[in-house]
């Protein structure tokens, strides 16, 4: 291995520092094979801080995605070379990107290293930072006072060191932020003053990188609203603004976007925020923290406009992002930890503060209804689908697949058929670029992945009135039913929980019912044979455990029903098969 490679990754890296819309391609994958070659130490040593930097540029696009295999590459060559000086803001790095595609097991670990490292080194300054990352991942799935604790250490590593440190500057801004989300508004005023009083030290030192200005700005502003200071908060809001245009970052473009729509809601500009809302939402889901920031904001926002079924929504996805699998998998890695003992796990603060805001929305939720506008877009959905698909039943029959697998998912049964009768419009953005789109499925050739772009952002925009909640169901199914869970989907990087699970549900009845429709027509296909088939996508295109429980739903219901699974015309037990789960009145 020579140089050529430290040159290529110089490249990339002034390529994207340069486009700051993320629109610079590279073969992340092949880039890290390269990387995986090194097999010199001067080459090494000259390849990390350049990889470092691209992962950084990458990371603050919102494209952790493609950077967190650069830099495993470059930990698992520093290890190999046993050269822990490389290691340990390797481990980090590889810390921070996990974090940010929501692998809070890989973040929990990769810390764990950087930890290790630097209580090897001695070295104070390097601790501090990863003890505040690591809070940073407590935070994420809400333990609060685990996360306070992991802050609090940090501080206290760097408490001797006179000289303005990030690592200060950063875990007393986290502590603002934490005691925000506990309620203790004075105590987050208090811990955000310290943390400008570090800021104000640096006279200017670009080392305290702009995004963790804005965000201590942003709760600034939370924090001055809730104490019924307005005026002050937007002070910091503007100053957030300014901040975002000059890192130029999407993700700081997100947070100032937040920051202003908590002000608009604050001033009673509702459909000014819900825009912005609406868009952050969109641009953050492929980068875990700012998405689960955006949906706190969100939640916010619709309840204080009077909208609780759609913050309800919201909460269902904040919900299953923290906990569902984020804490479980947080938790059982600080158990095997070697610095467990500062945590009591076994008291940990679970759902309450969520509990309770469900509780809060659900005493103010009204029967659901279908919005005035569903005929249009149902006749609309059916129409741009006669282009591509002669039975025009498609989208009738993806959802009654989903109202199956949602009910099978443990959804209750009336929101089961809200999300059902959503899917039924999937494809209403099929109109736009629809050549071939369904024959084959397009989300299996990647040579067609235009296609879905085209027709899912023109679903996402004919669907924009979301005053129903069923609307904001297809609409969000619009758009993502074709992101997959591994990331490489559309749109790229929106991966895992990040997808609505409601999408994520349509994708598999969609998936299954192309696989079906499609099957040749000489041989044919049994529905057996097309479950079976299903099982591949598993883990990449869809969630392995949907696709499990669909396929468990569609067995227990062909068997409960009488219909053959293992005939070979399964398109026409397929169609018996949906006649059985709901009434042609609604579906066909």
């Amino acid at each position: 291995m020579t140089m050529d490679i430290c040159e290529e990754l110089s490249k990339i890296e002034t390529d994207v520092a340069n486009r700051r819309d993320g629109l610079v391609p590279f073969d992340t994958f092949d880039l890290s094979e390269k990387l995986h070659a090194i097999r010199e130490g001067a080459v090494l040593a000259t390849a990390v801080p350049i990889a470092i930097r691209l992962c950084r540029q990458l990371h603050s696009q919102g494209r952790s995605f493609e950077a967190l295999p650069i830099a495993q590459a470059m930990h698992e060559r520093a290890v190999g070379f046993g050269a822990t000086d490389l290691a340990q803001p390797t481990a980090n790095a590889c810390g921070l990107l996990a974090l940010d595609t929501a692998d809070y097991a890989g973040a929990i670990d990769f810390h764990g290293r950087a930890l290790t490292f630097a209580d090897e080194a001695q070295d104070r300054i390097a601790s501090s930072r990863v003890w505040n990352n690591i809070g940073c991942v407590l935070n994420g799935v809400g333990q609060y006072d685990s996360a306070m604790r992991c802050f609090q250490r940090a501080i206290e590593k760097v408490e001797e060191i006179t000289t303005p440190q990030f690592s200060r500057f950063s875990a007393f801004g986290n502590l603002s932020s934490c005691e925000f989300h506990l309620g203790d508004i004075k105590s987050g005023l208090f811990f955000a003053e310290h943390a400008f009083c570090e800021l104000q030290k640096t006279n200017g030192d670009e080392t305290f990188d702009l995004h963790n200005q804005i965000l201590l700005r942003r709760n600034m502003v939370r924090l001055l609203i809730d104490d019924g200071r307005v005026a002050e908060a937007e002070t910091h809001a503007q100053q957030a603004l300014f901040l975002s245009r000059r890192e130029g970052g999407l993700r700081s473009s997100i947070a100032a976007a937040t920051t202003q729509a908590i002000m608009d809601i604050a001033t009673g500009k509702f459909d000014v925020a819900l825009t912005r809302l609406d868009r952050s939402l969109a641009e953050s889901r492929a980068m875990w923290p700012a998405f689960r920031d955006t949906l706190t904001c969100a939640i916010r926002a619709e309840e204080a406009v009077g909208n609780p079924e759609k913050a309800l929504v919201r909460l269902h996805e904040l919900a299953a992002l923290i906990h569902d699998r984020g804490r479980e998998s947080a938790l059982r890695h600080l158990k095997i930890a070697n610095w467990r003992d500062m945590f009591d796990l076994h008291d940990a603060p679970g759902n309450e503060i969520l509990d309770s805001a469900k509780a809060r929305l659900q005493a103010r939720l009204k029967p659901p209804a279908a919005p005035a506008t569903w005929q249009t877009y149902s006749r609309l959905a059916v129409g741009n689908a006669l282009q591509v698909d002669a039975s025009s039943v498609h989208g009738l029959r993806v959802g009654a697949m989903t109202r199956l697998l949602a009910q099978a998912s443990g959804i209750a049964p009336i929101d089961a058929m809200e999300i059902g009768l959503a899917a039924q419009v999937h494809d209403i953005g099929l109109a736009a670029g629809h050549e071939n789109l369904l024959a084959p499925h397009a989300s299996l050739h990647a040579a067609n992945a235009h296609l879905d772009a085209m027709h899912c952002e023109a679903g996402w925009q004919i669907l924009g009135d979301e005053s129903n909640t069923r609307l904001l169901l297809a609409r969000d199914i619009a758009k993502y039913h074709h992101a997959w869970w591994n990331g490489r989907g559309y749109p790229v990087g929106v991966a895992g929980l990040a997808i609505p699970i409601h999408a994520r549900m349509v994708a598999v009845a969609d998936v299954f019912d192309c696989l079906l429709e499609n099957a040749p027509e000489d041989r044919g296909s049994s529905i057996d044979h097309a479950l079976n088939q299903l099982e591949r996508f598993a883990g990449t295109q869809l969630d392995p455990k949907l696709v499990t429980c669909f396929i468990d739903a569609v067995r227990h219901e062909g068997f409960n029903e009488g219909v053959s699974l293992v005939a070979e015309d399964g398109l026409i037990c397929f169609h018996q098969l949906i006649a059985t789960l709901t009434s042609a009145r609604n579906y066909l």
